[in-house]
């Protein structure tokens, strides 16, 4: 599996358990596609999450389509 290409997501088994987390930022990429996904608009989850970027937001779709093998969301 190729994750260079997802440089913003990170996985230390001694944070989180070892689940994704969008960089230094302490967001679970479980919980950013959760609220894409249920139809937050991203300038909101911005401005909630002041650490965020818009490119983590991107990224996080694209890993979750990857690990997943859906096509789209």
């Amino acid at each position: 599996m190729n994750l260079k290409r997802f440089d913003r997501i990170r996985m230390d088994p001694r944070v989180n358990k070892g689940k994704p987390m969008i960089r230094q930022t302490g967001v679970p990429v479980a919980t950013v596609f959760d609220l894409v996904t249920s139809g937050t608009p991203i300038a909101t989850i911005l401005q909630d999450n002041p650490t965020l970027e818009e490119e983590d937001i991107k990224q996080t779709m694209e890993y979750m389509l990857f690990i997943t093998g859906m096509k789209s969301y």
